[in-house]
């Protein structure tokens, strides 16, 4: 069977979103928003050759509710369209879940054929079969069984993973006398494009006749091994594409649902731009996909202390801000999720250039707190403490009017967001690092310094902090004026929600300590 892609649609506002499977190819899925739509459209694009390949189509909620199954999809029926009524058991797991932002998965089953052999493969095999057997991870090919062995079998690609990347080698299968162990010397003024393997995983050059006499399955144990190491070093030095992303630092990541994670970004050590700047995560697989190729638009410049925040209620994230090469930037893009292209926003207003700065989604609007500003040259200070807000609907930046003791400016510290309160903690001024805490009341606009019960952290910056609940805050490591750090705190926020009880409860924990300097001492 040839490689045909998988596509959803269930919204004519959306684009179709495509299936992903890993190397096998055997199982399809894509993950599907909350409550369930009451039309889905499958459909496959591609190469199929297989007549006898069936594929089961089931929508799947959660591993309570049972899935349920709208059709199937043959090379003769590629399209499934389905109106119908959900089960009542899906239907009220739906609801629950939708309530949450967690999505369901439509998942594809590739139902084998009559004669056993798995489908789906881009490479032509005898049989599924491993490379070597004390090499279980160096290859999984797959491929369907020839009715009529002398009918020959044309080479194709094939993806063969070895734990570090993706792998193409042309592989080729001869179905005559597949009994023979063939190893076959071709010319030497001919290159051969690539070995091809065997039935029992030895090689024939891919410039060999078909019609010429065989040599017996003679080959000394010596030289078997040989050819053994000599496919696997083909297969290592015809590494194409990574299938993780490369080495890199300053680079963001964020959810666009509770199962996929996207990075954006980054530098390598030598301070170059990445290459592979944009990759997915599908947390349930495992499984990284470079999206590079798949997203199209201006794509936002290499840089340092940018923020990725994603809004779910557009399915977009919004990259803003950052250094590099010497520049700061006040551009802000945005990656639509469902089309994948990038947006590069004309903004108009009070348009800022930060850097290290936080961000996050508050009611449909971006907030922007702290962070650096452009050289001091201009008139302004080297970092700041204002809040901007973005409005994606009018494309508009400005900045509230806020009250009450606002925060030191900063930067490198974090923004956490509780219910209708961002807890905002740490960071640098110039030269000092800030163990200060300092609550934002979204619903009044207004600032309230807490003063804390017991002793807090050591004062860092560039750390790590996220919610746990709706009164508690995790923090993680950092960078202090001794170093980096490795501590984490919880800090209860207790009832301080406004400025009328800007002490009552509020305490810092410290949890998972270490070896490593001991916290300042007053």
């Amino acid at each position: 069977m040839g490689s045909p892609d998988f596509y959803a649609l269930w919204s004519l506002r959306d684009a179709p979103r495509q299936f992903f499977s890993k190397s096998n190819r055997s199982s399809f899925q894509v993950h599907v928003p909350l409550p369930l739509p009451k039309q889905l459209v499958i459909f496959g694009l591609g190469e199929w050759r297989s007549g006898e390949a069936t594929i089961s189509v089931e929508v799947l909620v959660s591993a309570q509710a049972r899935p349920q199954r709208i059709g199937t999809l043959t090379s003769q029926t590629r399209c499934l369209i389905w109106e119908g009524d959900w089960n009542s058991d899906i239907v009220a797991e739906a609801a629950e879940r939708g309530r949450r932002g967690v999505y369901g998965k439509i998942v594809l089953t590739v139902c084998r054929e009559p004669q056993g052999a798995c489908v789906f493969s881009s490479t032509p095999l005898a049989q599924r079969t491993r490379l070597f057997p004390e090499q279980e991870h160096a290859a999984d090919l797959c491929s369907t069984l020839l009715k009529n062995e002398r009918d020959p079998v044309t080479p194709s690609s094939s993806h063969l993973g070895d734990g570090d990347g993706d792998c193409s080698a042309d592989v080729q299968v001869n179905a005559i006398d597949t009994t023979d162990v063939t190893v076959k010397n071709g010319p030497q003024n001919q290159t051969p494009r690539r070995p091809a393997i065997r039935k029992r995983g030895l090689l024939t050059s891919s410039f060999e006749d078909t019609h010429s006499p065989k040599v017996q399955a003679s080959t000394p144990k010596k030289m078997r091994l040989s050819t053994q190491e000599e496919v696997t070093f083909q297969i290592k030095t015809d590494n194409r594409v990574s299938v993780t992303p490369s080495t890199r630092w300053s680079h963001t990541m964020c959810l666009s649902d509770p199962d996929t994670a996207i990075l954006i970004g980054g530098e390598t050590s030598d301070q170059n731009h990445c290459q592979d700047s944009l990759w997915k995560l599908e947390l349930d697989s495992d499984f990284w996909f470079p999206m590079n190729s798949s997203a199209s638009g201006p794509v936002p410049p290499c840089a340092q202390g940018h923020s990725a925040t994603y809004d779910p209620d557009s399915k977009s994230v919004f990259v803003y801000g950052g250094l590099g090469k010497g520049l700061r930037y006040s551009e802000l893009y945005i990656l639509d999720t469902v089309s994948w292209k990038w947006r590069l926003v004309t903004a108009k207003g009070n348009v800022p250039s930060l850097a290290y700065h936080s961000a996050m989604f508050y009611k449909r609007e971006l907030f922007v707190l702290g962070g650096v500003q452009p050289s001091a040259s201009s008139g302004d200070k080297p970092c700041s403490s204002a809040l901007y807000i973005f409005n994606p609907e009018f494309e508009l930046w400005y900045k509230p009017i806020v009250d009450g003791d606002k925060p030191l400016p900063r930067f490198g510290h974090s923004a956490t967001l509780l219910s209708q309160s961002l807890v905002i903690f740490g960071g640098r001024n110039t030269a000092t690092y800030l163990n200060d805490v300092c609550v934002l009341d979204l619903g009044f606009m207004e600032y309230t310094a807490v003063k804390c019960g017991n002793l807090p952290p050591l004062p860092r910056g560039f750390h790590a902090a996220l919610p746990v609940s709706d009164n508690r805050i995790l923090v993680s490591g950092g960078v202090s004026a001794i170093g980096a750090l490795q501590d984490v705190h919880i800090f209860n926020t207790g009832e301080v929600v406004t400025s009328s009880t800007p002490t009552c409860g509020a305490q810092w924990r410290r949890r998972c300590s270490p070896p490593g300097p001991a916290p300042a001492t007053a």
